[in-house]
């Protein structure tokens, strides 16, 4: 008899498939930038303050979290009657998806810099952290890891189960008939 896998066991998979493309996009976004222009560690603290957001920017993005849910939820349970409409929140829907996932790319950009800090730390002599420092990063890492990992499965789950096929209606009756 096949069984089916539990939700949990589909979506623990879902979650750790995410980790390799989450570690390179933190990498291209935190780490290169960290390790490549560090030589002393004035400029580390320089580039890791630089690329990291400050407090009221992340504050600012994860408010954005809201209207990004609700053109979701909108957009999963209304359907649209006219094309105009359909196009009008097909741009709505478009441009909010696109700034919703700031708070996302802020996140990579700060898992990024805690990794290049934490293989400066470890590879080269530009800083010097202790054995209580890199169980900090390490954790700070493992965190941050699975926060973006489960934001960016919630955010492809949505988007897969937002985008309906549309099927456009052949039948055009004379506005008059109203």
């Amino acid at each position: 008899m096949n069984k089916k896998p539990s939700n949990f066991k589909r979506d623990t998979i879902a979650l750790i498939s995410k980790f390799p493309s989450e570690f390179i996009l933190a990498s291209l976004l935190g780490t290169l930038p960290t390790v490549f222009f560090s030589s002393t560690e004035k400029d580390v603290n320089e580039i890791v303050q630089g690329i990291l957001a400050i407090g009221p920017l992340i504050q600012y993005s994860a408010y954005l979290i809201a209207p990004y849910a609700l053109v979701f939820i909108i957009k999963y349970g209304i359907r649209f009657s006219s094309d105009k409409s359909i196009d009008t929140f097909n741009f709505i829907h478009k441009n909010i998806a696109e700034v919703g996932a700031g708070f996302l790319t802020i996140t990579r950009t700060g898992l990024g810099a805690t990794l290049g800090v934490l293989v400066l730390g470890l590879t080269t002599d530009i800083i010097t952290i202790n054995s209580q420092q890199i169980m900090t990063l390490i954790v700070m890492i493992l965190s941050l890891t699975l926060t973006n990992c489960a934001l960016a499965l919630g955010k492809d789950t949505l988007i897969e189960q937002t985008t309906r096929p549309y099927i456009k209606n052949p039948i055009k009756f004379s506005p008059s008939l109203k």
